[in-house]
């Protein structure tokens, strides 16, 4: 029985090392664990004034160009107001792009926003879910911010002479609202109303507001001058 055994055992060697993949395998080490795969990078997608969204995008334009990836919708908002807006891949977090409209006719948009942690797109090299000292650093210097908080959060009103506040190629401007669970002592070093804030106030850097949302917006078109008679 030992020679049989020791002949199972060569034989069984044998069959292994003629199965492909199998030849010069070294057996699993005891006690490593197995190495895990290198995760995929992530493709981040520059928003610009034209791609993915054009200022004469209508919505029956978007329909067409993204099929099934674009939802119509018309709805109140918190505050009541009616919000027409088209919201391409609507159930995919990583690509979900809102285009908001002014008015029923919906054929010249208004503002694109852009509001998952998810999301992989990105405006001015920011994305969502970047710190307040990532904004200021692209942007060469500090800005002032209209509130800041839980809820709606604080938006962006002056770059202060800085590079995020320069028209972007296409004629569209960037904007950015941040949010952070700031104390209540903010609002008394505030300036005037109490709303007015500066990214280098020492309560607003302790407070560590994230971007909550990229947006891009087009300055309205001049109205033509009649010439009187």
């Amino acid at each position: 029985t030992g020679m049989t055994s020791a002949w199972t055992l060569c034989g069984a060697a044998a069959l292994l090392l003629g199965v492909p993949g199998l030849a010069g395998a070294a057996p699993p080490s005891k006690g490593r664990p197995a190495a895990k795969p290198a995760p995929k990078p992530v493709k981040i997608n520059p928003l610009s004034c034209t791609a993915p969204i054009g200022r004469l995008d209508s919505a029956r334009a978007l329909q067409r160009r993204f099929g099934d990836n674009a939802t119509v919708s018309s709805r109140p908002d918190e505050r009541g107001i009616q919000v027409y807006r088209v919201v391409l891949y609507p159930d995919e977090p990583m690509r979900r792009i809102e285009v908001l409209y002014p008015d029923a006719a919906m054929r010249v948009p208004l503002r694109v926003k852009i509001d998952r942690l998810a999301s992989t797109w990105s405006l001015g090299g920011l994305r969502v879910g970047e710190s307040l000292a990532a904004a200021v650093s692209r942007n060469g210097g500090p800005f002032a911010l209209r509130g800041l908080g839980p809820g709606e959060g604080g938006r962006v009103t002056d770059w202060k002479g800085g590079k995020l506040g320069t028209a972007l190629p296409g004629g569209c401007v960037a904007g950015f609202r941040f949010i952070a669970p700031l104390p209540e002592r903010v609002a008394d070093a505030a300036n005037g109303d109490g709303l007015s804030l500066r990214s280098d106030q020492k309560e607003v850097i302790e407070a560590e507001p994230i971007i909550a949302e990229l947006s891009i917006s087009w300055p309205a078109a001049p109205q033509p001058v009649r010439k009187r008679k």
